[in-house]
């Protein structure tokens, strides 16, 4: 297990219809070379996200993380199918689009859209993470020891 000190970070949250900043510790587990457990303690001192939220509303919070090329690509496939933007990491241009009226719409997921969570139809919550953050972003977020906990992700994903 190593514990992993977590960059100050900007998320749109759904439930606020803003950006906040979260405060946060987390810890990683790796179970296999795929496979790792992120464990996540909130400081509910400070904004807390939806996300980490949905377990007072009867939606389990545990999540599967997935890499992907794009985002923005496969958050639309998961809302065309009923999904919901709960959260999002806050970039200039990724996240001015969303709000609470649109963060289920289509046509208002921005191109740019950075890591994000999405509630699904089936209440279960995916986690997008571009596979281009690996080398740089993930590691100034999580620290160096990041990339001997956290599984690597497929090859063809971490370019930039």
């Amino acid at each position: 297990m190593a514990h992993i000190r977590v960059a100050a970070t900007r998320y749109y949250d759904a439930g606020t219809g803003g950006v906040i900043e979260p405060r946060s510790r987390v810890a990683y587990g790796r179970l296999t070379d795929d496979i790792a457990v992120e464990f996540l303690e909130v400081d509910r001192a400070g904004p807390v996200p939806l996300v980490w939220q949905l377990a007072e509303g009867g939606v389990e919070t545990a999540h599967i993380g997935h890499w992907v090329t794009e985002t923005a690509p496969v958050a639309r496939r998961l809302l065309a199918d009923g999904g919901r933007i709960v959260m999002a990491r806050a970039t200039p241009s990724g996240v001015g689009a969303l709000t609470p009226v649109t963060d289920c719409e289509l046509d208002a997921v921005p191109d740019s859209l950075d890591a994000c969570y999405i509630l699904t139809r089936a209440r279960q919550i995916v986690e997008l993470v571009p596979g281009r953050i690996w080398s740089g972003r993930l590691v100034d977020t999580f620290g160096p020891q990041s990339t001997a906990v956290i599984p690597r992700p497929p090859a063809g994903l971490t370019e930039v």
